[in-house]
């Protein structure tokens, strides 16, 4: 497996497990945002 792939399945990770981390963040602070969908 070539540097490439790896660091892009390392960054897919990341931003992935970023994501659901903001998904749940945003379902605690529901309305503290109200700009954001």
């Amino acid at each position: 497996m070539s540097y490439h792939v790896l660091s892009h399945i390392i960054s897919k990770g990341i931003i992935e497990s970023l994501q659901s981390y903001l998904d749940e963040a945003r379902m605690r602070d529901w309305g503290f945002f109200p700009w954001k969908d």
